[in-house]
């Protein structure tokens, strides 16, 4: 298995995120070689392209494809809404996919990828899974002593009461901005940490007098997971105390012999009054989750094993955004595994 030569990529999307963000990351990894940058804006796309060392630049994905058919991977850095419209495209022009989260914005777009083969290689970014305090607590977690997982629980709290602080696209104008920006990290790394699927959510969601966004700031969800499980995922856009934001999320797993909880980068066993420090393997201030994906997708492609944020199991935590925002509409419990929901490729 030659692992080692390049996969000539085109970047979809030449935003913000693909100039901070994805211009270091592409020059530090050895995966891809970008040879081409799509984007229907000439200066964003002229400008990344510059950054990528002259690459060449296609209003679309179908011009690049057609005028350099040795593509193989489509790296799509769009915003949401376009992502799962390209990911259809790439596969209908033969291309694997590495895609930003999320990979759909409504049911529509999670209908349409559930319209995929089920071994379509395309890969999410849900780059948080790889970060070193999470892996700690997992790894900790699997070791056995702590016994059966019985509850999980998650906050995220981040001051965003400046209008326009949190800089997101047009996050302080949605309807949904916790549910639909946010919330695809946490409901997923409740499955990852648990190993297991949730099947009915009810969520509350509100936004005070005075907030800063016009959608919905303040979400409390209750979830019920395959195994029995219970989980409570609390998350606010108007935090006026301690903050725990992206990389500082705070999780605890109440065990049969005890919790394991992780805030921030602190990793720490309790049982009863005891309070055990759980070394952190490697640095948490590394942002690597990308390198992570891309290597895993490289195994995948050469024969290995489905890379973990498969498109195909990501739909799985898709399902569940959709379902709690559907739960924050109708104010009732919503079956992740109904029909409405298509989590399955």
């Amino acid at each position: 298995m030659n692992t080692s030569e390049r996969l000539p990529a085109v970047v979809v999307g030449a935003g913000k995120w693909a100039h901070e963000y994805w211009v270091p990351f592409l020059h530090r990894q050895r995966v891809l070689t970008v040879v081409a940058v799509a984007d229907i804006h000439a200066p964003a796309r002229a400008s990344l392209a510059t950054h990528l060392n002259g690459v060449a630049t296609f209003t679309t994905l179908e011009h690049a494809v057609a005028h350099l058919p040795q593509l193989t991977v489509a790296v799509i850095l769009t915003s949401p809404e376009s992502h799962a419209e390209l990911i259809t495209t790439a596969h209908r022009l033969g291309l694997d996919v590495i895609t930003e989260k999320p990979a759909a914005t409504n049911l529509d777009d999670l209908r349409l990828l559930r319209g995929l083969p089920p071994d379509y290689r395309a890969v999410v970014c849900q780059n948080y899974r790889y970060e070193a305090h999470i892996q700690t607590l997992r790894n900790r977690l699997r070791a056995g002593d702590l016994g059966q997982v019985r509850s999980v629980h998650a906050r995220f709290a981040a001051d965003y009461r400046q209008p326009g602080s949190w800089d997101v696209g047009d996050a302080h104008t949605m309807v949904h901005p916790m549910l639909l920006e946010g919330s695809i990290h946490h409901l997923d790394m409740m499955r990852y940490l648990t190993g297991a699927d949730i099947t009915r959510v009810v969520t509350s969601a509100h936004n005070p007098p005075g907030s800063s966004f016009v959608g919905h700031a303040l979400v409390h969800c209750l979830l019920e997971f395959t195994d029995g499980t219970l989980g409570t995922y609390e998350a606010s856009l108007l935090c006026a105390g301690r903050e725990q934001r992206w990389h500082h999320e705070y999780y605890r797993l109440e065990c049969d012999n005890g919790a394991i909880e992780c805030d921030g980068w602190q990793v720490r066993i309790l049982r009863g009054t005891h309070v055990e420090p759980v070394e952190t393997t490697g640095d948490p201030s590394r942002r690597d989750g990308h390198l992570d994906i891309l290597a895993q997708y490289q195994r995948w492609r050469h024969g290995g094993p489905v890379a973990e944020t498969a498109l195909a199991d990501n739909l799985h935590s898709l399902a569940i955004v959709m379902a709690a925002i559907e739960s924050a509409q109708t104010g009732g419990w919503c079956d992740v595994s109904s029909p409405r929901f298509p989590g399955d490729l």
